[in-house]
């Protein structure tokens, strides 16, 4: 599998790396002993190692236009629910699948603050199906995420000892790694995009030069 590591959230050209699942997962543990020093989480992630799910074309800039599969797929939990952190943790094991669970630099109990990560099998390639997928998953479990985070490309900060965190832990679940093609057969099916309608600017429909008022609620109407 491949992924990108990048030296803070600033750097725009992360590093390609690449391990098998068991010797990324080598990887995530040996990060998550590592002490990160920080007067709160902001400045604790501003020290620590960025990554993403996927690797970047072209030039190499972490870019959604340049983002070309993901290997793994990622929750955001950030919410801070207390018992989020359980929940998510006996629903992976209550289906069976494979996947690190470790908490953020914002962790402070009971308001749960944590990172869920699942292999595949095989990648996803498409914005729209990785998106897909989180969200079945996230529904699946019960757990809130951060959605704008649900995309290939989006950072992920590493496992590690916060300074800011009144908790560190790291789990990694055995279990089986499904492929993007049956991740994708049990997920629903993505909402039909509307069309916006054509309205032709003419004299008769347009005497001030702007869409009249019944125009714009019908538009507003069909798509609610």
């Amino acid at each position: 599998m491949k992924f990108t590591i990048a030296k803070d959230k600033e750097d725009n050209y992360p590093v390609v790396d690449e391990n098998d699942w068991p010797g990324f997962v080598s990887l995530l543990h040996e990060m998550s002993q590592e002490d990160i020093q920080g007067a709160n989480k902001d400045e604790c992630k501003g020290k620590a190692y960025a990554l993403t799910a996927c690797t970047f074309s072209r030039d190499g800039r972490r870019l959604k236009a340049n983002a070309t599969a993901a290997e793994f797929i990622w929750l955001d939990c950030e919410d801070g629910q207390p018992h989020e952190l359980a929940k998510a943790v006996d629903g992976l094991r209550g289906i069976g699948l494979e996947a690190v669970v470790y908490t953020s630099a914002g962790h402070v109990p009971p308001a749960d603050r944590f990172r869920i990560m699942v292999p595949l099998s095989s990648p996803i390639t498409d914005h729209g199906d990785y998106r897909r997928v989180c969200l079945h998953l996230q529904s699946t479990l019960g757990v809130n995420v951060d959605r704008g985070k649900l995309t290939m490309y989006a950072l992920l900060f590493q496992p590690a000892r916060y300074s800011s965190a009144a908790e560190n832990l790291f789990l990694h679940l055995t279990g089986t790694i499904l492929s993007a093609e049956e991740w994708l057969s049990v997920c629903p099916p993505a909402p039909a995009v509307m069309a916006v309608p054509t309205i032709p600017l003419t004299t008769s429909n347009l005497p001030t030069g702007y869409v009249e008022a019944a125009v714009i609620r019908r538009w507003l109407g069909s798509r609610g």
